[in-house]
């Protein structure tokens, strides 16, 4: 039977804020890096992952909200689109599981344009693992994982053209695989915070060879 694995890019298939991403520009601020993060979730508004604002006006938030001057949103945007690296391990298996017959892979995952684009320019090779008809990122479909109506999560099951059953979300923020398991898809938390990248990939390895058992 096949399946899609659906994965976030931030946190799983790239670093990010939430996966060590913020540790450099939390240097560059002299800010304490929790703090740092503590100030990103507060401005970080949803229409910026829709396309509704720029990065300008985004990070404008966020430093008005540290009390730096305007000027230091230019640094911001730069460190934010450099925090994003590849995560090596994630990206071998995605590898592997592109040649399992058993699955289709896709990415579901909140990201600006700007994001968006600088991923898709930079690691073009990464992004041609995945069924292109099942990349759904907020950015291009104006939808956000934020949203109540949780209508981002109904698109990448329309777009599979599976039952929920047969889906799988792939994600590093609990919040979100509730989300999407209130829904019926089956959801891996990739715990970031508490595991190293090798652990996490070996028992997401693990925990798709045994799907069907």
């Amino acid at each position: 039977m096949t399946r899609v694995l659906f994965f976030d890019l931030g946190g799983v298939v790239f670093t990010d804020f939430f996966s060590g991403g913020e540790k450099k520009l939390a240097e560059v601020l002299n800010v304490p890096p929790s703090k740092l993060l503590d100030v990103y979730l507060k401005t970080d508004v949803p229409s910026y992952s829709k396309g509704g604002i720029t990065d300008l006006e985004r990070w404008k938030l966020f430093t008005d909200e540290l009390g730096l001057p305007k000027s230091y949103a230019d640094i911001c945007i730069n460190e934010y689109y450099k925090s994003y690296e590849q995560i090596k391990e994630t990206v071998d298996l995605i590898r592997e599981l592109a040649l399992d017959g058993r699955f289709r892979l896709g990415i579901l995952s909140d990201q600006p344009k700007g994001v968006t684009d600088y991923l898709r320019k930079s690691y073009e090779d990464v992004f041609n693992l995945f069924d292109q008809n099942l990349v759904v990122i907020s950015a291009e479909v104006k939808l956000s994982k934020k949203d109540p109506e949780l209508d981002i999560y109904k698109l990448a099951i329309e777009r599979s053209g599976l039952s929920v059953e047969d889906i799988v979300f792939i994600d590093n923020s609990q919040n979100n695989i509730d989300n999407a398991e209130s829904i019926g898809i089956q959801g891996f938390f990739f715990d970031f915070k508490e595991k190293t990248p090798k652990v996490l990939v070996e028992d997401l390895r693990t925990y798709v060879d045994n799907i069907d058992r």
